[in-house]
Order: C-alpha cells, then structure tokens, then sequence
C-alpha cells in the first residue's frame, strides 16, 4: 500500500509527526530569554566546567521553572573583556 505524497512533499505520516511537534511545542509555550555576563577576571576557557559553572551559578540559578539552555556564545566587548551570552528557552 503506498501512502500518497502531499503538496509539500511529505507523505501522511511525516506530516502528522511535524503537526504533533508543533503542537506540542505550542502548548508548553517556551518563551526565550537572553543572558550576557561580562567576564573581569582571567578564566581557563579550555576546561568546560568553567563555563558551565559561570552560566549555572551566575547566570541562571535565579529561574524556578524549566529550561532548555538554546545556545552559549563567548565574545568581546569594547573594554576587551569577554562577555559570556546565553539564549534559554524558558518552559512554562
């Protein structure tokens, strides 16, 4: 039995997961959230425990509720300092 292809090219069954997806994405209801953190003092940017321990106790150990960390970005500001910026999906 063949499944018929719809206009976009997705047969009934791939589409339907990307409907359940979208809808379930929809009623968590994520809302993003961006966070930077101007780093002053010398840090070893090759251990990641740093980093992760800059975004958990600096960062974001003020949020209650659930969250997805998005993305983490490193860069330089002005004044030559590294700031430290994270995108969080925020779960409600």
């Amino acid at each position: 039995m063949r499944r018929k292809k719809l206009a976009s090219g997705y047969n009934k069954s791939m589409q339907t997961s990307i409907n359940l997806t979208e809808y379930y994405l929809k009623k968590r209801k994520m809302n993003n959230k961006t966070f930077n953190l101007e780093i002053l003092e010398p840090i070893d940017f090759e251990n990641p425990f740093i980093i992760e321990s800059l975004i958990k106790e600096r960062m974001l150990n003020h949020l209650d509720g659930e969250y997805h960390i998005q993305s983490v970005d490193l860069s330089l500001n002005r004044r030559d300092n590294y700031v430290l910026i994270v995108v969080v999906n925020l779960i409600d």
